[in-house]
């Protein structure tokens, strides 16, 4: 692996001087005693404390040169200079200058020890980044021994998120790290694991692992190569992210039915998912959020309503889930988030789901003839129903809810009367969206009653400039999107 080992920190700027005013004698020695300070008394020199920080900062990284220092044109300072810097006027304004960048102080900033934050400041690593920057070293010098003694999990993790940021995680540093990630496998976007960074794994890590994500991990198949011993089972898996990974086989999903601790099961875009993969999690009493974007078969949405603990259902862009489908889950009663936005068969909810506080149907079929549902749906806080074919009964449904705080309704027939009825009946609304509906400027007469509103999206032809009126009592409005508006 070519690694550009440049990377791997922010060098500081040279060795700041005191910000004092030269112009002040006593000022222009304690400037000096920052860079070299003559022991009078025992008639040596002290090291510069820039030249010591020098020395420091090799460590722990042996192969960064250390940077060059300034040094005074007499080699020396005397006593008879009273400790007065021999560095040149010009030289004295930079180190002052860039002293000043930083903070106004003037501590020498040298090395390799500092970084830059986001605000442009320089601030000193911690003894944690630091042990994690010697490691990753080491690891991408191909010293395998490295890590031979134990290793905290905490201390592995931040090493394996380190190497994952900076691009330079391969199959061997993870195997090396694999026995001390006792809790977490974090291998989000690394688009190079295959099965056979799994093979022969320590059981340790495997009975203790808690959180796997290997989400855009597109060549995985299994988690374990026919030419090693693959992973059977992970007893104390809570959570579990495969999103799209689009090769993962049937035997990976079945695996899980052991996880019998799985809280949360990611398996949106794995388009090699079916029925039999799904019949395996029926065990998983304790499942609270299931996510399955973009799946196709029919029939696998059937053994989701088994998981009677589900709390967080996300079916977006299931476009073959329908009515036998949505009959199935009728049985979550702990519902409280259902996602369906682009399952363009669905429209009918089922009223046992009175739990449910986000319910997202934009772009389904949920229609005008499906609104009475929303009457015993009494907990919603959002409600999105973006493009649906619903028209006045609905809107005064919508109007009923008393707890709903985020509403939308964009590219559907609402009217100016259907949004004042819902802006009396719901004062609270903190989001609303009612982009290219058929509101007008009599319609945002009601806007003024929601005083608690923080977003407004309101891209609409017939709004003209005379709305902006009512917008004027919106005191806490934070967003507004008038795109659109004449």
């Amino acid at each position: 692996m070519s690694v550009n080992f440049n990377q791997f920190y922010v060098p500081a700027p040279l060795a700041a001087a005191s910000s004092a005013s030269p112009s002040s004698d006593s000022s222009s020695s304690g400037s000096s005693a920052s860079l070299s300070s003559p022991d009078v008394r025992s008639g040596r020199h002290r090291a510069p404390l820039s030249q010591a920080l020098a020395n420091y900062v090799s460590f722990p990284f042996p192969f960064v040169k250390k940077p060059k220092l300034r040094k005074n044109p007499n080699g020396k300072t005397g006593n008879g200079d009273k400790g007065k810097s021999k560095i040149p006027r010009d030289g004295q304004q930079q180190c002052q200058a860039s002293g000043q960048r930083l903070h106004g102080g003037a501590t020498p900033l040298v090395g390799e020890h500092w970084r830059k934050t986001p605000t442009g400041a320089y601030v000193p690593l911690t003894l944690l980044e630091l042990s994690v920057r010697n490691i990753c070293t080491q690891l991408l010098m191909d010293q395998p021994d490295v890590l031979q003694g134990a290793l905290p999990t905490e201390l592995a993790t931040s090493v394996l998120q380190w190497l994952r940021q900076h691009h330079a995680l391969g199959k061997t540093q993870f195997q090396i790290l694999a026995p001390f990630l006792l809790y977490e496998w974090n291998l989000a976007g690394q688009t190079d694991v295959e099965d056979s960074w799994f093979d022969d794994l320590p059981s340790t890590p495997l009975q203790h692992v808690k959180n796997i994500d290997v989400s855009g991990c597109h060549r995985l198949q299994q988690l374990g190569s026919e030419w090693g011993r693959p992973v059977v089972e992970l007893p104390s898996l809570t959570i579990a992210c495969f999103q799209d990974c689009t090769k993962l086989s049937c035997d990976s999903i079945e695996m899980l039915q052991f996880s019998t601790k799985l809280t949360q099961l990611n398996l949106s875009g794995c388009s090699s998912v079916n029925d039999g993969c799904l019949k395996a999690l029926r065990g998983l009493v304790h499942l609270k959020s299931l996510e399955l974007v973009r799946l196709i078969v029919v029939d696998r949405i059937l053994q989701i309503g088994q998981l009677m603990s589900l709390q967080v259902l996300v079916i977006r862009g299931c476009q073959d889930i329908g009515d036998d489908g949505m009959r199935s889950l009728a049985g979550l009663t702990e519902l409280t988030y259902f996602d369906a936005r682009h399952c363009g068969q669905v429209h009918s909810i089922p009223t046992e789901w009175r739990q449910l506080q986000v319910l997202l149907l934009g772009y389904t079929a949920f229609a005008e003839s499906d609104a009475a549902v929303l009457q015993h749906l009494l907990n919603l806080r959002e409600l999105e129903l973006r493009k649906c074919r619903i028209l006045k009964r609905g809107f005064q449904f919508i109007s009923r809810l008393p707890k709903l705080e985020r509403l939308g309704l964009a590219e559907t027939a609402l009217t100016d009367a259907g949004l004042l009825e819902i802006c009396n009946g719901i004062p609270y609304l903190r989001a609303l969206n009612i982009s290219n509906t058929e509101i007008s400027d009599a319609g945002a007469v009601g806007l003024a009653k929601l005083k608690e509103l923080r977003i407004l999206r309101m891209d609409a032809p017939g709004i003209t400039n005379r709305a902006l009126a009512n917008l004027s009592f919106l005191s806490r409005l934070e967003r507004l999107d008038l795109f659109g508006a004449k």
